[in-house]
């Protein structure tokens, strides 16, 4: 297989989780409040204008794929989607035509940075279809639809990144799929304060889609290091919520098995009340906390 150096320059930022709750949760909440606050205003949706088809097209070498859906604008600027479609070809002849976001809803769209393109993420000669969409709502979901090819068959792999997003990332020939894992959204505090240990992705020999986080330590290493960061400056101002990094922080340290280190710091995190603060509303607090996280870190495969 050859490397997949002439395809390095489609690798797009996928909205990863703590951007997408800076911008998603942000951009819902402001939209539903001119909703709201708009005299006459009923549930039903005031409809502007007919469906609009949309194509987006890419080709690269041999391989052309067209990425088709209809979008509907309302009155109040809100666009719902509908009927996606993706149509691969190579050398002319079509290997693959159907409907996507078959995991997720009938109103997928395109994701924030466009929805296709043609990336090599399985080290084959020539590149995939790649299609990212979003599926609408306050911050979820980001589904990737891709179509794998060989030995002129190809089949559909789609995969929901919840609340995560991805961001591409090439090491050698190999193509990863840095994100988050979002079991640790909504489980030890509000969304707003969750934050997620980084979680890797990449396709195997036989085109599955698989978790290869402990192989790029390197990545965890680097997110454990961010997240501590970030725990230290949370700590110091009294009103904040530690929950959400001190957990994915500890998650990161278990990956690297370092876990001794987080268990000191969530000692440490008990004798100083940072997890009884009175700002906290929601979720575990104290040694429920601690309890629970532990459960989850042996469960969910951190810790052994």
């Amino acid at each position: 297989m050859s490397s997949p150096e002439g395809h390095r320059d489609q690798q797009p930022t996928i909205v990863t989780a703590h951007r997408a709750k800076a911008v998603i949760t942000v951009a819902v909440t402001v939209a539903a409040v001119v909703v709201l606050l708009t005299p006459g205003y009923s549930s039903a949706r005031v409809r502007t204008a007919a469906w609009t088809p949309v194509r987006e097209v890419q080709t690269r070498g041999s391989v052309a794929a067209s990425f088709t859906y209809e979008k509907e604008v309302d009155s109040y600027g809100l666009t719902t989607y509908r009927n996606a479609s993706l149509e691969v070809r190579q050398g002319g002849r079509v290997v693959f035509s159907g409907a996507i976001c078959r995991t997720a809803n009938s109103e997928c769209g395109p994701a924030y940075h466009g929805g296709l393109s043609l990336r090599n993420v399985w080290a084959s000669a020539e590149p995939e279809a790649v299609v990212d969409l979003f599926t609408g709502g306050a911050h979820c979901c980001v589904v990737s639809a891709i179509v794998l090819r060989q030995d002129g068959h190809a089949r559909l792999v789609e995969h929901n990144w919840a609340s995560s997003g991805y961001r591409g990332q090439y090491q050698g020939s190999a193509y990863y799929f840095v994100s988050g894992d979002a079991r640790f959204d909504y489980e030890f505090t509000d969304y707003a304060d969750s934050v997620e240990p980084v979680a890797v992705w990449s396709f195997n020999g036989v085109g599955h889609l698989v978790d290869v986080t402990r192989k790029r330590l390197d990545l965890v290493r680097a997110n454990a290091q961010r997240l501590h960061a970030g725990y230290v400056s949370d700590r110091a101002r009294p009103d904040s919520d530690v929950r959400g990094v001190l957990a994915a922080w500890c998650a990161d340290e278990y990956m690297l098995g370092d876990g001794d280190t987080c268990d000191s710091e969530l000692q440490n995190a008990l004798q100083t009340g940072l997890l009884q603060r009175p700002t906290l509303v929601f979720g575990p607090t104290g040694q429920a906390f601690v309890s629970l996280l532990r459960k989850d870190l042996l469960r969910w495969g951190y810790s052994r």
